[in-house]
């Protein structure tokens, strides 16, 4: 009888036991997400080439880019500008392989960068799809993916 009473109070303290261990796993690996979603986009970045299109007269808070501003960016000679532009447009693919990838907290994501990565791929929209038809199919296909999704939240 005593031996049964033991038992059942030992069962009791393991599953109680595993079931702590599998909350705390779970809780650092959403910690874990959270802490490598923090400082993946680069403010210094988008505000230094965002000064740099800007100064070249591309007015960087309106969106989608008009139809002058496209041809401004897609003429060969102005293919410095362009950079700068495929360096804000590589940063936003980078961070969203994370995020399509569920490497990155979703919420945090969404709270801290959704707007910010939804204005950037309407912005740019056409320059992505000018980029793909000059190189390949598959340019910035995370980023447009990651933007649509935050999009939807929205």
């Amino acid at each position: 009888m005593i031996c049964n009473i033991i038992q059942t109070i030992t069962g009791i303290i393991g599953l109680i036991t595993i079931s702590l261990l599998w909350w705390q796993i779970k809780t650092q690996l959403e910690w874990n997400k959270i802490n490598l979603s923090i400082n993946k986009i680069n403010p210094l970045l988008l505000k230094t080439n965002g000064k740099i299109i800007s100064d070249f007269g591309i007015n960087m808070k309106e969106s989608p880019l008009c139809k002058k501003d496209f041809k401004k960016l897609t003429d060969k000679k102005n293919f410095v500008i362009l950079f700068r532009v495929q360096e804000i447009l590589d940063m936003f693919e980078n961070f969203s392989l994370l995020y399509n990838m569920n490497l990155l907290n979703k919420n945090y994501v969404y709270e801290t960068y959704g707007e910010t990565i939804t204005h950037y791929y309407k912005k740019f929209k056409e320059i992505i799809e000018y980029l793909r038809k000059e190189h390949d199919n598959s340019y910035y296909q995370n980023f447009e993916k990651c933007a649509n999704i935050l999009s939807k939240q929205r």
